[in-house]
């Protein structure tokens, strides 16, 4: 969940505000504890939207684990995911 990678089974179970999130390991766990607020939300890549990951509808794209506000979200990622995925930028050496 915090790298929001595909897992093949459901992890370490926390609750946070009553809703249940999963983790891989203690590791991760313990960080997810620490910064919750931060690592529960994702970010709708259709249409930028915050969504909880208790509750977003969730699928899996080459292995990355992506979090949808809405149904039709999903159908529009699903029918063309490379529109939708943006490259990290990297920064120049020395900024």
């Amino acid at each position: 969940m915090l790298q929001d990678a595909v897992q093949g089974r459901s992890g370490l179970l926390y609750v946070y505000r009553g809703k249940k999130y999963y983790l891989c390991c203690g590791g991760c766990l313990a960080t997810f504890q620490r910064n919750a607020a931060i690592y529960s939300r994702a970010i709708d890549p259709v249409d930028g939207r915050t969504v909880d990951k208790a509750d977003a509808i969730a699928y899996a794209y080459q292995g990355h684990a992506y979090y949808f506000a809405s149904a039709s979200n999903l159908a529009a990622f699903a029918g063309e995911p490379k529109k939708f995925i943006h490259e990290p930028v990297a920064l120049p050496v020395g900024s």
